[in-house]
This record gives structure tokens, sequence and C-alpha cells, in this order.
């Protein structure tokens, strides 16, 4: 990924906000996480039952697959809300371990000081948007 940025390649633009400031930073900032960073599909359908759950029965039904999630209090509709953030959780920390080998593997090309010192500058490169030529062209 490293080697086709530099060399002037299409850039790999396909990574979410939350996955590109892990890899600038190293760190992961929980609190900015919502449920538009879930991208797997099982995690997305989870996270639909539980907002069209209507009472507490319907919320009950998918209480094998939202304690998976890590969730450990009690499933009410009062508790929507913790619900989906415990599967928005596990839905994305799983990904960190490969997050941490793709920024272990740009370290060796310098990637990671550029995207440290200019975030903003790299950010299209790997988010999905519109990119500038003047983009390619970071030195």
């Amino acid at each position: 990924m490293s080697v086709g940025i530099a060399q002037g390649g299409p850039p790999p633009a396909f990574l979410r906000a939350w996955c590109y400031n892990f890899l600038c930073t190293g760190e992961m900032d929980f609190h900015s996480l919502s449920k538009d960073d879930v991208s797997d599909l099982e995690s997305c359908l989870l996270i639909s039952k539980v907002e069209d759950s209507a009472d507490e029965q319907s919320l009950m039904l998918w209480a094998d697959e939202i304690v998976s999630c890590g969730y450990t209090s009690q499933l009410k509709l009062d508790n929507k809300d913790s619900i989906i953030q415990a599967i928005v959780l596990h839905s994305t920390t799983r990904l960190i371990p490969m997050l941490q080998q793709l920024r272990k593997g740009m370290e060796l090309y310098g990637l990671v000081d550029q995207m440290a010192r200019n975030p903003e500058a790299c950010h299209s490169l790997f988010v999905p948007g519109k990119i500038t030529k003047g983009l390619m062209q970071i030195s």
C-alpha cells in the first residue's frame, strides 16, 4: 500500500475515518465511534433489530447475539443505546489487530510519520471522498 502511494498509484480510499485516525495516531478514540462506523453486515443487522425492538420481549429474541458482543447489563428498552454501543465496540475493536499490522508495515516506508505530521492532507488518500492532484504530491 505504501509503495503504491509513493509510486503515484491509486490511493486505497476505502477506510472509515476512525480507521484512518488509528493509523495516524496508533490510538483508538472509542468515544467518537457511532453505529455509522460499523461495516460488517451481521453487526449492522443486529443494530437494526435492537433499534426496531418495540418491547423487551422482542429485544430478548436477540439476547444471544447481544451478549456475544460483550453486553453484560439487563436487556431493557431503556438500555438500547448501551446495547448498540456494545455492538459498535465489538464490531470495530476486532479490526484493531489488522490495523496495527497495517500501521507497522506503513512505518517501514515512513508513511505513518507523514500521516502524523499532516493528517488532513493524507485523509482523502485513505478515506472515501474527493482526491485532488495536490494531495498526490505530499513530500
